[in-house]
């Protein structure tokens, strides 16, 4: 069969008629059917059942699952629904940053591979730094030898 513009069009109307899918008979991994009982299961925790007990329960009805897993996809999921909170240096002018906090233009998610350097380090001006001890002139020096010098005094 040759594929012309006619048979793509044709197919395209056939697939945009197909109903959509009854969202109640997909099926869904042990992982997706943790994330879609979250609040239930927070809500057991919260009335004082422990992880073991909830993981009974659930696995009673259907659905296997550890306490292990639970935990840890309830925690990993609680952790990633947090908004990390950025910690912003002062720059020591007060001017306030007038961009809108700081975000990368663009949609305000900088792209994985762009990393932010630190800023350079400030010199302390109460630090003073004490010039290093003149050195001393060294004599007989042999080409490719070592010459042993004194400690200096700090």
């Amino acid at each position: 069969m040759t594929l012309t513009v006619a048979v793509v069009d044709a197919i395209r109307a056939d697939l945009a008629a197909v109903p959509p899918k009854d969202e109640s008979a997909r099926e869904v991994t042990r992982l997706e059917a943790i994330s879609l009982m979250r609040g239930e299961i927070v809500a057991l925790r919260e009335r004082g059942y422990t992880w073991e007990e909830v993981a009974e329960m659930v696995s009673g009805k259907g659905c296997r699952v550890t306490a292990t897993t639970l935990r840890t996809e309830l925690s990993r999921k609680a952790t990633a629904s947090k908004p990390k909170t950025r910690h912003r240096r002062s720059s020591g002018s007060g001017a306030q940053d007038p961009g809108g906090g700081g975000k990368p233009a663009g949609g305000g998610i900088a792209p994985p591979s762009v990393k932010a350097s630190p800023p350079p380090a400030r010199p302390n001006p109460e630090v003073k730094k004490e010039s290093p001890a003149p050195a001393k002139p060294v004599t007989d020096v042999k080409p490719g030898g070592f010459v042993v010098r004194e400690d200096s005094e700090i």
